[in-house]
């Protein structure tokens, strides 16, 4: 049985930004509900919202009503946070402005999912971060299955990664079944979800 599409509301003070935001989504698959600026999503009812797609830029003011007024809503900013925002909003995801298609994507489904999302050039104390989300036993992986993984959580096919890897898909293969054993996942997707909650995954 198919899963109901993410269902998710973007916003934005540039009207071209908030349409290229709701085209990209739509084209990956999530449901756009509506497409709003920032003070008419205080305005939303976001109950049956599974997320929320914020571009804030660099604007600190936007940023502190985020964090006062939206609490724990799954939302993935975009933006440069202050000092201290990313900790502000730890129980969402914060990627930089530049973000590309598939990493907005990716991220929208693990805050949907309930998993903290960073951009790694301001990402809060990881240690910190996934003791508190995750108190059972990390999983040690190789840096190859990290690559493998990082790849994985872009949704990249098997194909792909070996290219981008420069290594043969059979090798892929056996990357990525060590990677579901090693996680005790029974999928991609569950891989790249429990990677993430563990700390091992930076989406």
């Amino acid at each position: 049985m198919n899963q109901p599409p993410i269902r998710v509301v973007v916003s934005s003070r540039a009207p071209a930004l908030r349409a290229g935001l709701r085209e990209l989504l739509a084209q990956a698959g999530f449901e756009v509900v509506h497409a709003v600026d920032a003070e008419q999503l205080l305005e939303e009812d976001l109950d049956a919202v599974d997320a929320l797609v914020i571009d804030a830029g660099a604007d600190r003011e936007l940023q502190a009503m985020l964090s006062s007024d939206l609490g724990e809503m799954p939302a993935v900013v975009l933006g440069e946070p202050g000092r201290g925002a990313a900790s502000a909003l730890a129980a969402r995801g914060w990627l930089p402005s530049d973000a590309g298609e598939e990493i907005i994507a990716a991220a929208v489904s693990a805050v949907a999912a309930g998993l903290t999302v960073f951009g790694p050039d301001f990402a809060p104390d990881r240690e910190a971060l996934a003791v508190s989300e995750f108190d059972g036993e990390i999983a040690s992986i190789t840096e190859r299955e990290h690559d493998v993984l990082e790849l994985l959580a872009a949704g990249l096919p098997n194909k792909a990664i070996a290219r981008r890897l420069e290594i043969s898909e059979h090798t892929v293969k056996f990357h990525v079944g060590s990677l579901l054993s090693k996680l005790e996942a029974q999928s991609r997707t569950e891989a790249v979800t429990i990677a993430a909650r563990q700390g091992l995954l930076t989406l």
